[in-house]
């Protein structure tokens, strides 16, 4: 016959295996979801990978037949450099939201890079200015920031001097009076400020005015010598 408290060890203990049994079951649940997700995450980014290995070479068949501008071309390097570092930073949340077993922020997140993978499979290679755009305009990634931050200063110089260059060929055909008013209006130059005329120099037989000339510079720390006036001659000492 069984002493006294052994039906409360047996039920503390069949507790404490059912318990058990739960956690192990639902670590079990858990390892399997995340195997599932991570084989996602990894067939996502070699599509991505794939879409836009195959954009790039297109862009750069179209660059060595002259398609594209400069400017296009400058893009092109960007978005080559760009895309999969966002890519990469997108993926780099799935897989954090896949470790802390966060199933709602992991399937929105899931949700969104998939935009991505659709977008570039729907991307025309010759519409590069909306590809730039569109990356931009969606970027977080601090790589991926800095190269659009140095990419667009650039794209912005160039902008400036061709209108420059072009506001120039415009002036040369113009009349001299209308050259002043077109830039001015173009931002190119300033107001004009009219620069006093300097006094003129008497002659030297002329005393009375040579004095009064030189009392204008008296007070000038340049102005060293003492001045005598004769009758017909100035004399510095």
């Amino acid at each position: 016959m069984a002493g006294p408290g052994y039906g409360g060890y047996f039920l503390g203990g069949l507790a404490s295996g059912l318990e058990s049994g739960f956690n192990m079951g639902m670590q079990i649940t858990k390892l399997k979801w995340q195997k599932e997700q991570q084989k996602k995450i990894d067939d996502l980014n070699k599509e991505m990978s794939d879409v836009w290995n195959s954009i790039g070479q297109e862009m750069i068949t179209l660059t060595n037949d002259g398609y594209f501008s400069a400017d296009d071309q400058l893009k092109i390097q960007v978005l080559t450099m760009a895309a999969p570092y966002q890519m990469q930073s997108e993926l780099g949340k799935l897989r954090g939201f896949l470790s802390d077993y966060s199933k709602r922020d992991f399937d929105r997140q899931m949700e969104y890079v998939k935009t991505y993978v659709e977008y570039a499979q729907g991307l025309d290679p010759k519409d590069v200015d909306s590809a730039y755009k569109t990356l931009r305009d969606t970027a977080t990634d601090p790589h991926v920031l800095a190269l659009y931050e140095v990419a667009d200063k650039k794209l912005k110089h160039d902008v400036v001097a061709e209108e420059e260059k072009r506001a120039l060929d415009i002036t040369g055909k113009l009349p001299t009076p209308y050259k002043y008013p077109y830039l001015k209006e173009k931002g190119m130059v300033g107001e004009i400020t009219p620069i006093p005329e300097a006094p003129k120099a008497p002659g030297i037989t002329d005393y009375t005015s040579a004095a009064n000339y030189l009392s204008k510079f008296k007070d000038s720390p340049l102005f060293l010598h003492k001045v005598i006036i004769f009758d017909c001659f100035i004399i510095f000492l």
